[in-house]
């Protein structure tokens, strides 16, 4: 997984912190994200939607890799909220996008997270 932007006190959360909008292959999201995704309905029902692969084919030039999911995480580690691929990108925000460019880091486990800074 690698961690591509972050979103400070991010209100998304039950409890406001740090979010980390992460990049997670789809061959490892069952190990990784499953245990705590897998009682959230919504996730369940549109897990291809979350897919990135025709959206990134389509929008090379954001980057975004194809067979992967974009997930926010709180930087806890106690939430993790599905996000389709173009959720930082969208129009949604206006001109005020709450995400952060932050230099890109991978770690294995999404306890990892609570060591970022």
């Amino acid at each position: 997984m690698k961690a591509l932007l972050v979103w400070k006190n991010c209100d998304r959360f039950k409890v406001e912190q740090d979010g980390y909008w992460i990049e997670c292959p789809a061959n490892e999201i069952e190990k990784l994200i499953k245990p705590i995704l897998s009682r959230d309905k919504h996730w369940i029902d549109r897990k291809d939607d979350y897919l990135s692969s025709k959206f990134a084919s389509t929008n090379p030039s954001l980057g975004l890799k194809t067979d992967c999911y974009y997930l926010l995480v709180s930087k806890d580690g106690s939430e993790i909220i599905p996000t389709v691929p173009y959720y930082p990108y969208s129009g949604q925000w206006n001109s005020y996008c709450p995400f952060r460019e932050i230099e890109p880091r991978s770690f294995d486990t999404i306890e990892e997270l609570r060591k970022m800074e």
